[in-house]
């Protein structure tokens, strides 16, 4: 039984209580709140990440529908470690973590399947984490185009061959995720398409059919 299918129980039995919408650009929770609920968003999509001492953000990744986030409240952690701001006009349950530990403890699959995507979140971030270390800026690139296709939407263009993939994110995102300034990506991706390894528009990246 999938994670979604168990979220959709929840909400059945929340009877949409604890369901709330936030604006535009609107924080959900800022680093040293409580760390008392999760949220799943039903509807939009959210940045998570933090604020280094100089007020720069240093973006982790941007989550969608049918996801969770705050997950780290029922790992332990009383207070906020990140941010979660909305990019858009964004739906979610508020899920007060004692209602989460209840259900775990009635069902062992859905206590399964919800550390799953903390596990999951977990090694999606450490698997950049070595990229960042040990490699120069163009495989950081390869390495985030692989990170793209796996968490976001992609597919083969039936007439090339071509991947396309589709993602939420700005260049000054790409940026960040990869920890390097705007201009060293424009001018890394700039290579790449001169080369015609890839092409790239909005939020829409094209890997040539040879790579």
């Amino acid at each position: 039984m999938s994670f979604l299918h168990k979220l959709e129980r929840i909400k059945e039995y929340l009877n949409h209580r604890f369901l709330k919408t936030y604006d535009k650009g609107e924080y959900i929770y800022r680093e040293g709140e409580s760390s008392k609920k999760i949220y799943y968003i039903n509807k939009g999509a959210v940045r998570i990440g933090n604020y280094t001492e100089q007020g720069e953000e240093l973006l982790k990744y941007i989550l969608k529908e049918e996801t969770i986030i705050g997950e780290k409240s029922i790992l332990g952690y009383t207070t906020r470690n990140e941010f979660a701001k909305t990019i858009t006009k964004t739906e979610l349950y508020a899920i007060p973590s004692i209602i989460i530990y209840e259900i775990m403890f009635k069902d062992e699959l859905f206590k399964i399947e919800i550390y799953y995507q903390i596990y999951k979140r977990y090694y999606r971030l450490e698997k950049r984490l070595n990229v960042l270390i040990h490699n120069d800026i163009k495989t950081r690139i390869w390495a985030l185009f692989v990170e793209l296709e796996e968490y976001y939407e992609s597919y083969k263009d039936p007439d090339t061959g071509d991947l396309i993939l589709k993602h939420p994110y700005t260049q000054q995102d790409l940026a960040s995720l990869i920890r390097t300034s705007r201009s060293r990506l424009n001018i890394a991706m700039k290579e790449l398409k001169e080369l015609e390894l890839i092409n790239y528009k909005n939020y829409e990246i094209t890997i040539n059919n040879d790579q």
